[in-house]
């Protein structure tokens, strides 16, 4: 936890900001950006889990 003495986030705490606010990124896309965030949330934030997603979401798009 930050004190006033301590104003430096944590890993923890950038990693958590990013997250909540990746969908407001100029570029990137809404469906990714909330997988992204679903899975960093969710604690499946794996490079096996972005991955099955994303081909997913590109199967989705070729129906």
């Amino acid at each position: 936890m930050r004190t006033k003495e301590n104003n430096v986030k944590s890993g923890k705490e950038i990693l958590d900001d990013f997250f909540q606010n990746i969908s407001s990124i100029k570029g990137v896309d809404d469906k990714i950006a909330n997988i992204l965030s679903e899975l960093y949330k969710t604690g499946k934030f794996t490079e096996k889990n972005i991955t099955n997603k994303i081909d997913e979401i590109r199967q989705e798009n070729d129906n």
